[in-house]
């Protein structure tokens, strides 16, 4: 625990390190203090951990199950919207807990009843504001993973594997929609009203990283000034936004590199449908000429 034992009207030679009825009298003595008694710091740790280790394990949990069904889909940027909301639901389940706990210490966050703190003020606040901030950046960073960073591959139609004559999936389906043979692959503009822009990323980029740095400054300011649940629920609060904070680049090293990949698959099918074209000229080539030799003699 974070306060040091100082049991109360203790009988002399006792060998247990806590005294209960000592605390229960300090407790009546000193409303509020820290020490009064220490089981509610060591429950309002206990929750907190609870708390957003169940918040990490349904992300993972829902992570795995949007992303098998993914996999399955034709078209996976229609579900990116369900994949954010699996993403962030325990999260917005996690931050419904700690404004549950800022609201229930708003009036009187400070230990010593009577006296305000800034500190406790803020960090009330702390926890009003941050938990939204939180859920929304993890709700657009997991939508720009799913599908921002998709572009529009080329793919070579079977047929036409001449060079200069491979067509892209746009153009696939804008055939498509004038009437000719080929799968309709746009993405639906409901789609595009979903996926972030860059400017909105870094934007909440930006507040993520101003957040945890607040609530570490928080955190060492008001260890001992606020109730323990407030202070707990901060330094909850201020790891997840340096987790969030730190995944952040990996999250987008991550989408560079799939994208890259895409595109390195794009490229090397293509050259193989002109590989591939060159020779069925050559081929239809040779055939043409052996026909003509073969037909000139009768006539």
């Amino acid at each position: 625990t974070r306060f040091q034992l100082t049991p109360q009207k203790a009988p002399p030679g006792i060998m247990r390190k806590e005294f209960r009825e000592g605390y229960r009298q300090f407790a009546k003595d000193n409303p509020g203090h820290a020490l009064a008694p220490n089981s509610v710091d060591r429950a309002a740790e206990s929750a907190t951990i609870v708390v957003f280790v169940l918040a990490a394990l349904g992300t993972v949990i829902g992570a795995g199950l949007s992303m098998e069904r993914l996999q399955g889909a034709a078209h996976p940027e229609k579900h990116l919207l369900g994949l954010a909301v699996s993403l962030s639901l325990p999260w917005v389940l996690a931050m419904g807990w700690l404004v549950h706990v800022a609201v229930r210490h708003f009036e009187q966050p400070a230990l010593t009843r009577g006296r305000q703190s800034w500190q406790c003020n803020v960090a009330v606040w702390y926890l009003l504001l941050v938990p939204p901030l939180t859920a929304l950046n993890i709700m657009v960073q997991a939508l720009w993973l799913s599908g921002a960073h998709r572009r529009p591959e080329k793919q070579a139609l079977m047929g036409r594997m001449m060079p200069g004559s491979a067509t892209s999936s746009w153009t696939v389906a804008g055939r498509s929609l004038a009437g000719t043979e080929g799968p309709d692959e746009r993405p639906s503009s409901a789609v595009h009203c979903w996926l972030p822009s860059s400017g909105a990323r870094c934007v909440l980029l930006g507040l993520q990283v101003a957040s945890a740095i607040i609530g570490v400054v928080l955190a060492a300011s008001c260890n001992h000034r606020c109730e323990p649940e407030v202070w707990w629920a901060v330094v909850g609060l201020a790891a997840t936004a340096g987790a969030a904070m730190l995944a952040v680049p990996v999250v987008m090293g991550l989408g560079y590199m799939f994208s890259a990949l895409g595109c390195l698959v794009a490229a090397q099918g293509e050259a193989q449908g002109e590989e591939e074209g060159l020779v069925a000229a050559v081929d239809s080539y040779w055939d043409d000429g052996d026909g003509e030799e073969e037909d000139g003699p009768e006539h």
